[in-house]
């Protein structure tokens, strides 16, 4: 899906009077009208859906390692018990 990006500079546009809005409204319609839009905009793809899955699988995984397998760990190797005992040591 390719997306045509027009552009103008700002100078070339009288900021005080109504031509940055008509040239808005004549570029994507008026907001007052009863088109609906491009709905196709606001599809999510299946690029967008695995994106997702894969950022909070990275996002469990990762608070996971840290903050359970890591520490549970480090405590098995210094006091043979996999949380810490002060009182013991």
């Amino acid at each position: 899906m390719t997306v045509q990006i027009k552009t103008m500079k700002t100078a070339d546009l009288d900021m005080q009077g109504g031509d940055a809005q008509d040239f808005l409204n004549k570029m994507y319609g008026s907001a007052a009208g009863d088109d609906a839009g491009d709905e196709s905009k606001t599809k999510i793809t299946t690029q967008q859906k695995t994106k997702y899955i894969l950022h909070i699988f990275i996002l469990v995984f990762s608070h996971f390692l840290i903050f359970w397998y890591l520490p549970i760990t480090g405590n098995m190797t210094l006091y043979n018990t996999p949380i810490c005992d002060e009182e013991k040591y």
